[in-house]
């Protein structure tokens, strides 16, 4: 079932992306936690963090996670996969900062409802990053003195589960706003 969906090559390159965002997480989480007083974040409820009506939020969510996966997914490519190393280092390093100072701040109840929509949204970067690494085919034919070709460029039928995942997860992390006003 899953090799009609995805292909190995993809498969592979997801993991990497995982492992990316993990080294990410880890360096920031264990690195980057700041617990002075002076620092301490003033939260306010989470349904007031943009400032918009649920449709207008949901929408906002939708599409700057639907940017950041054009960036990793078709830059990625045409990068030769360098942008969805770095964009895949850089979420896992957002999302430690984030959990760290919430740690820090908030109960592990309240990070893990927050964080209801994550396992969605990882998986579908994970996904949009192994199809921008794809791009690192042509980099290995240019090395060894091949031609370049778009053979394994992505068809539009390989962005669309992934970007299922992530109108998922924003319908999910936009519910956690309804739910906690």
């Amino acid at each position: 079932m899953l090799k009609n969906i995805v292909n190995r090559d993809v498969l592979k390159n997801a993991f990497v992306c995982l492992f990316l965002w993990g080294i990410g997480f880890i360096v920031a989480f264990s690195l980057f936690q700041h617990h002075d007083s002076a620092g301490r974040l003033h939260l306010k409820q989470p349904y007031t963090l943009f400032g918009a009506k649920t449709m207008g939020l949901f929408f906002k969510i939708f599409l700057n996670n639907a940017l950041v996966a054009l960036l990793i997914s078709v830059g990625g490519y045409f990068t030769g996969g360098l942008l969805a190393v770095i964009i895949s280092f850089w979420n896992g390093v957002k999302l430690g900062l984030i959990v760290g100072e919430a740690l820090f701040h908030l109960s592990l109840m309240y990070i893990l409802f927050a964080l209801i929509h994550a396992p969605l949204e990882i998986t579908a970067f994970c996904w949009f990053g192994a199809i921008g690494l794809l791009g690192f085919q042509n980099v290995r034919r240019i090395w060894s003195e091949k031609k370049p070709t778009l053979a394994t460029f992505p068809r539009y039928r390989d962005f669309i589960p992934p970007l299922v995942l992530l109108f998922i997860a924003a319908l999910t992390e936009t519910s956690l706003f309804i739910f906690h006003s």
